[in-house]
């Protein structure tokens, strides 16, 4: 099925606020609005993943996150990069595991790494002694790029396909209160949140095979979703 384009989201949305003509909110400010919506959806719910390789670098155990990082969840390694069947697991510390490891001396080594994921970049122990061009894998969850006028007709939606009615409703409410119709947008965003909440659900966990209601308490991860 093919993905709906930016503009025809634009249109729609316009047409449902009664103004499909765009005469009282002109087709930049629709834009802007689109932007926003997706933009506020991925930045405080999971909703678009990334992978993304980088450099290792000798004597350098501090990585910056790409530009479009919302969260980290996951980092790997690899020797040989151009294999990409070989890159190995890294597991995530926890400050107060972190400064254990290196309160003493900082290790050095090309193995076993571990992960810290601090506010402004993560940090890798042990510390490289050999540089490898594309020998680190990171997964994070993304903020969606941002729309650039002229291109509305050309791109497609790049959310899951269930968030498109949520990014309309979204601009709708950008548009109501724009024209100081601040309770019923404050409604609506109520409605909203709560249907966001739900269609959520089902874009994180895309599977039904194992039913957290079929799990021991004792078997779910005690830090599930951290990092």
């Amino acid at each position: 099925m093919a993905l709906p384009i930016c503009q025809q989201i634009i249109d729609d949305t316009a047409l449902e606020f009664g103004d499909p003509g765009k005469a009282k909110i002109p087709q930049a400010t629709w834009l802007l609005w689109y932007n926003e919506a997706r933009e506020q959806i991925t930045r405080d719910y999971h909703v678009l993943e990334q992978d993304a390789a980088h450099d290792l670098s000798a004597n350098e155990d501090r990585y910056v996150y790409p530009d479009d990082c919302v969260q980290m969840s996951r980092w790997r390694y690899n020797a040989t990069p151009s294999d990409p069947n070989t890159y190995l697991e890294a597991g995530e510390l926890f400050e107060d595991e972190f400064r254990e490891i290196v309160a003493i001396q900082t290790p050095t080594g090309d193995s076993g790494f571990r992960y810290w994921a601090r506010p402004m970049f993560f940090q890798i122990t042990p510390k490289p002694t050999t540089g490898v061009l594309g020998g680190g894998l990171i997964t994070y969850w993304m903020l969606a790029a941002r729309l650039e006028a002229g291109n509305e007709t050309t791109t497609d939606f790049d959310l899951p396909p269930a968030m498109r009615r949520l990014v309309v409703r979204l601009m709708l409410i950008f548009a109501k209160e724009r024209l100081h119709r601040y309770e019923e947008a404050a409604r609506d965003r109520v409605s909203w949140e709560m249907d966001m909440a739900k269609a959520y659900e089902r874009v994180e966990d895309r599977s039904d095979d194992r039913r957290p209601r079929l799990r021991l308490e004792t078997a779910k991860r005690p830090y599930q979703g951290m990092v």
